[in-house]
């Protein structure tokens, strides 16, 4: 990079973190947490004492220990200001290094801005409770792609850093335990289809070393002390009979959507709003189980005893989280407008779609050779499916929108910059020559989504009936 662009690219990082800044105290001026998030809070003060700072002051079961050490010394300095700060930076990292990161991009500092700063109006419209907040949804997705990122480096220091970072992402998420598997078989496997056979098993065995021995340390050290266990688990069965993933896997089967109420009790008298899935309640009750009280063992007989019925259950998840009109996180009011954030996503999705047909008819489809895959294409692809796999591995479970943070993040990309003005303007030629086709496959695409979405927010845990629109 050259001086000029270097000056740009910190101008750039500058004007990003302050208006960040800016939209957090525009959009939570009071600093306020609430329920995870307040936790978070109150976990990475817990590190400090009348002692001093210690590890073995942190006891809580189910969160890695990471996430709120890494927070511990911004929230130490100003517990308002202390997120402040760390979110902004995420804010950073999203705009100006995920989608390079996503598509290597070479393009100009000076042109990349226009994209940027539409990416950041995308996420605040949509995703603002993610930076709001400290949550661990995006916290998790910046530690695995910079632990992919330092990997693609192809160097032992980079193999260390990234196994860290990729330890960092399962502590901080569980479930992302499932991407670290996937990317870390497909690239050993790519480079042992290259026959690259000393990198394969220098990046197996220092990533192993990182995510094993070294990274875990602080976990084990808590494990230690709270259940006299050593492990670099993050052990998640407090308050979980058959644990928290077991749990959330069971309550799956009743609720088709969750989210967190803040607003007036009055009006929803809860702070879960849970919307029931009417055939997965009638078939535990059928069964006469108790999502709380089932196991992995139960779950695995239902999916197995009811295969339709469970698949149109997971169906309506994925459904519903096409849907992203609770953003904010922890809503305040369930009866705020939402058809325009619905319309616009929808629109985004369409052309998505689209365009990716578009390019599959016109014989440009995504189909590599044995030679290109075992290039950068290939890593791409086992990139872009990494960061899928979380969202998906989570949607049999009790799915919040927040979830699928990291899907929309990258269709945000798909079509800012891969897409970008030039695909949009061909795509637009293409609608020209059949307008009424498109527009039919529009409405109707609409109209099948929104009974859907319609069906589930008429159906909360308390009959209390939210409005589509």
């Amino acid at each position: 990079m050259n001086r000029i662009n270097l000056k740009k690219e910190i101008v750039q990082i500058i004007f990003f973190f302050l208006l960040s800044i800016g939209c957090q105290i525009l959009l939570n001026p009071d600093g306020q947490a609430y329920w995870d998030s307040d936790n978070y809070l109150q976990l990475s003060q817990s590190f400090w004492k009348e002692d001093g700072f210690s590890l073995f002051n942190f006891t809580d079961g189910v969160r890695g220990v990471w996430f709120p050490l890494i927070l511990a010394p911004f929230i130490k300095l100003s517990r308002e200001w202390g997120w402040r700060i760390l979110s902004a930076l995420m804010a950073v990292f999203f705009i100006c290094y995920f989608p390079q990161t996503i598509l290597n991009i070479r393009e100009d500092i000076g042109f990349l801005f226009r994209k940027r700063l539409a990416l950041f109006l995308l996420i605040c419209i949509f995703w603002s409770g993610i930076f709001l907040y400290p949550l661990s949804d995006g916290v998790a997705l910046v530690f695995l792609v910079l632990g992919i990122w330092f990997i693609f480096k192809d160097k032992i220091w980079g193999y260390l850093i990234g196994g860290a970072f990729f330890y960092l992402s399962y502590n901080t998420r569980t479930i992302y335990l499932l991407p670290l598997l996937f990317f870390v078989i497909g690239y050993g496997g790519l480079r042992l289809v290259q026959k690259k056979y000393s990198q394969c098993l220098s990046f197996l065995v220092c990533v192993g070393i990182s995510m094993l021995i070294i990274t875990p340390i602080p976990q084990i050290i808590v494990n230690l002390n709270c259940y006299d266990v050593f492990s670099p688990k993050v052990i998640t069965k407090e308050g979980y009979s058959s644990g928290l993933f077991s749990w959330q896997l069971a309550e799956g089967l009743r609720h088709s959507e969750y989210e967190t109420y803040i607003g007036d009790m009055e009006i929803y008298p809860d702070p879960g709003i849970q919307f029931v899935d009417k055939v997965g309640e009638s078939l535990l009750n059928r069964e006469e189980l108790n999502p709380g009280e089932m196991s992995m063992k139960d779950v695995i007989k239902m999916v197995l005893k009811y295969p339709f019925e469970i698949m149109g259950i997971y169906m309506r998840h994925l459904i519903n989280m096409l849907n992203p009109v609770w953003g904010e996180v922890y809503i305040k009011n369930i009866h705020k407008t939402k058809i325009y954030l619905s319309v616009i996503n929808y629109c985004l999705m369409f052309t998505v779609v689209c365009y990716g047909v578009l390019k599959i008819s016109r014989g440009k489809q995504i189909s590599l050779s044995a030679k290109q895959f075992m290039g950068e294409k290939g890593e791409r692809c086992l990139l872009w499916s990494t960061i899928l796999i979380p969202c998906i591995g989570i949607l049999p479970g009790c799915v919040e929108q927040r979830f699928f943070f990291g899907a929309y993040m990258l269709m945000y990309i798909f079509l800012l910059f891969s897409m970008g003005k030039d695909g949009f303007f061909n795509l637009s030629m293409h609608w020209k020559k059949r307008p009424m086709y498109y527009a039919a496959l529009f409405i109707i695409g609409f109209a099948l989504l929104s009974a859907v979405w319609g069906n589930t927010y008429a159906n909360t845990e308390h009959g209390i009936w939210i409005s589509l629109w």
